[in-house]
């Protein structure tokens, strides 16, 4: 967020709905014609927001996690995901390259990435 803005709460914007609703429905009324003895707009009706759904219980475990809060396999998901159509076209072709004249399967996977960015840092990239 940007400096001096602040997080929307749920009350906030259940008020900025009804405003907007209400804004709505006063162009609506504008519309029409005003005609003597005609139904007229009911008022707006004050909608609830709904109840908040409450937190889980805080974890009292205070054994230490066998799986480590951060791993590099997230770095490689974040980069990924990060990556263009054209810069994944270029993985896929570079990691063919390096496969040799094998095919990449389950076995071969690890080996293969292991040449491919061995490669890479040999090209100075």
């Amino acid at each position: 967020m940007a400096g001096g803005e602040r997080r929307s709460t749920e009350d906030d914007r259940h008020a900025g709905f009804m405003k907007g609703l209400q804004a709505v429905d006063a162009i609506e009324r504008d519309k029409h014609e005003f005609v003597p003895g005609a139904p007229q707009w009911p008022e707006p009706i004050s909608i609830k927001p709904p109840e908040a759904i409450p937190l889980p219980p805080p974890e009292t475990d205070t054994s230490p996690s066998l799986v480590p809060e951060h791993s590099p396999l997230d770095d490689i998901a974040n980069m990924l995901r990060a990556a263009t159509y054209g810069e994944m076209i270029e993985l896929a072709a570079e990691m063919w390259a390096a496969r040799g004249d094998g095919d990449i399967n389950l076995d071969t996977l690890p080996a293969v990435l292991h040449r491919w960015s061995t490669r890479r840092s040999d090209d100075g990239r």
